[in-house]
């Protein structure tokens, strides 16, 4: 169970029901397709699932939206099960990284699954070249280690007819940042043996309550980040689980890359996403909170129950008796308690803050969370008046690499 509270104040019937309306279009017309992507959960897995098992270890070569959810939720839930297969995944180009990731590989027991949505991807299509000339493996006669997940008819895919490589397409209609739920996440988390269906099938039951508006405050919150953007120009998320990192990190993307437009005014329009982790962050960031410009709303996230047993013994140490004040309480406890008077604190300072509470780290509520963030995302480029969809300010740079060399 995924629970939702706002420490702010707003109400807007206009700006909300616009937000609405334009979610429900793009939903209704099919024109945007994260929203249908549970619909084709079981016919994925059932073309995986005749895929040899007879790999230890599963290597994605992928990049931002190719790579980023699927590693949100392998991160997040690996801890719960007993036995999943290792995944490494292969995203920047830093040689050092790629040389010590390398090393991680054994080849013979590796399942190579490279995902590209244009099929062209300089990063992707570069490491995928070096991994085959590392290992000295050939597409002809290793057909069988490689799995090929881009669009339908791009480059990528022609290789992969080519010799005869297993493919999974994405829908045209799913940019890369909304394609966890599409084969980019389903084929490797199933293939790692986690419970990708009931992740993917409680991101479709979110979907279907938030358009028979039960979810309201998600559209609440989406006009108000919207209504203050002048003023609150940045949006932490203040996540409180070392495990929560890469979900921040795949949120960072989302909401950056689709946010940060030239709208139909012709105006610069975004908001600045900050993933941070408590209680580290509170020894970093919280001080530019609570005493810096107020210039930022903070999202809270927390775990309400880790499931971990681990307690702060009843040890008292000379000199630091000052500390004893916990003693007996548990990490479980200590985090949340910190979570809650950290966020207290920004409170008091005059932030707006809102909160959302997570029952347990589990397959539902994950699948919840991710796709709450989808929603978001999408009402607020809407209130923008921008296509939260394409990237057009990526592709500048793009150009210019090519002239480098």
């Amino acid at each position: 169970m995924l629970t939702f509270k706002h420490y702010f104040e707003y109400e807007n019937k206009n700006i909300e029901n616009f937000a609405f309306e334009s979610l429900k279009k793009e939903y209704e017309s099919g024109e945007i397709g994260y929203y249908h992507l549970p619909g084709g959960v079981k016919k994925i897995i059932k073309k995986a699932s005749k895929i040899k098992d007879d790999f230890e270890t599963l290597v994605i070569i992928g990049i931002g939206g190719s790579s980023l959810g699927t590693k949100a939720i392998y991160r997040l839930l690996k801890s719960n099960y007993e036995k999943v297969k290792d995944i490494i995944f292969l995203e920047n180009t830093d040689p050092i990284e790629l040389r010590n990731k390398f090393n991680e590989i054994e080849p013979k027991k590796a399942k190579f699954i490279v995902i590209s949505k244009s099929g062209s991807t300089i990063e992707t299509i570069s490491i995928f070249k070096a991994l085959l000339a590392n290992f000295n493996l050939s597409l002809e006669k290793d057909k069988d280690k490689f799995i090929i997940i881009t669009d339908a008819d791009s480059p990528l895919e022609k290789l992969a007819k080519e010799y005869g490589i297993n493919i999974f397409n994405i829908p045209s209609n799913v940019g890369g940042r909304f394609s966890v739920f599409s084969a980019v996440g389903v084929v490797p988390l199933y293939l790692a043996g986690f419970n990708i269906e009931e992740i993917v099938k409680s991101a479709g039951e979110f979907f279907k309550s938030f358009f028979n508006k039960k979810e309201w405050h998600l559209i609440k919150k989406a006009s108000f980040i919207y209504e203050k953007s002048n003023f609150y120009k940045m949006n932490v998320v203040f996540s409180y689980s070392s495990l929560l990192d890469e979900f921040n990190k795949w949120y960072v993307q989302l909401w950056g890359e689709s946010l940060g437009k030239i709208n139909k005014k012709g105006r610069r329009v975004g908001l600045t996403p900050i993933g941070l982790l408590g209680s580290i962050d509170q020894h970093s960031f919280l001080q530019l909170l609570i005493e810096g410009p107020k210039d930022k709303t903070v999202t809270f996230i927390k775990v309400k129950n880790f499931e971990r047993e681990l307690k702060i013994p009843n040890l008292s140490l000379p000199y630091l008796q000052k500390c004893d004040f916990v003693n007996g309480v548990s990490f479980n406890d200590l985090i949340n308690a910190q979570c809650d008077a950290t966020k207290e604190s920004v409170i008091r300072a005059g932030i707006d803050v809102d909160e959302i509470v997570l029952e347990k780290l589990n397959e539902e509520n994950v699948g919840k969370l991710l796709a709450y963030y989808e929603l978001l995302t999408s009402a607020v480029g809407a209130l923008f008046e921008i296509n939260t969809y394409n990237q057009p300010g990526v592709e500048l740079g793009k150009q210019i690499l090519k002239t480098k060399f």
